[in-house]
């Protein structure tokens, strides 16, 4: 066994010795072949780098956007997401993965004209596919739930998580027309406040 690991060890030893003597034979020829690979290796990085977005764009066209029908719902299409929520002087955003119990119970009331009779606004989808744990960071969302969020000015003002609603189908509407009223008081509470008050004072007065 000894004999057959030592025999082995030379003849790897001999075919080192040989690539390191070709090698300074053909250096320059050698040069060029890495040369050439790792031009190769570069530009094929660098096309991947720069196509990716496109064609994981072209897949959210292709999949995601032909299931919604409403007029209700605009995309960012090439926009960067980031940059028209800044600029902007006020955008609500829709957050969620484009799947699920939530997601299908949206898309049917988005899709009906009647149930969206009463919607007085539209709003940009952000579908969460790729890179759902960085987003979910960037936007203090949970990639699970379907979340609208109201900006102004690129600062967040206000936001609701649709499963949260206890009766979806009579406050999801109403819900997404008052998400961009967030310095809005109370003012039905404070009607009730003023209700009471007069009539204590009427029946005080009757006293």
């Amino acid at each position: 066994m000894e004999k057959w690991f030592n025999k082995l060890k030379n003849k790897l030893v001999d075919s080192w010795y040989d690539f390191v003597d070709l090698a300074s034979v053909n250096q320059k020829r050698s040069f060029l072949y890495a040369g050439s690979l790792l031009a190769f290796v570069t530009i094929a990085t660098l096309v991947m780098i720069l196509i990716q977005p496109n064609i994981r764009r072209q897949e959210i066209e292709n999949l995601v956007y032909p299931d919604i029908q409403s007029n209700k719902v605009k995309f960012f299409d090439e926009g960067d997401p980031d940059k028209v929520i800044k600029e902007s002087k006020a955008i609500s955003v829709m957050y969620g993965k484009p799947d699920g119990q939530t997601y299908d119970k949206v898309l049917q009331v988005l899709n009906n004209p009647t149930a969206v009779k009463d919607l007085n606004r539209t709003f940009y989808f952000y579908p969460i596919i790729y890179k759902s744990h960085q987003l979910e960071e960037k936007y203090s969302i949970d990639s699970n739930q379907i979340t609208f969020v109201f900006y102004e000015k690129g600062v967040e003002k206000n936001r609701f998580a649709v499963e949260n609603l206890e009766d979806f189908k009579n406050e999801f509407v109403p819900e997404l027309n008052r998400l961009p009223m967030w310095n809005i008081t109370d003012v039905p509470s404070k009607t009730n406040e003023t209700t009471d008050s007069s009539s204590k004072t009427v029946k005080d007065s009757s006293q």
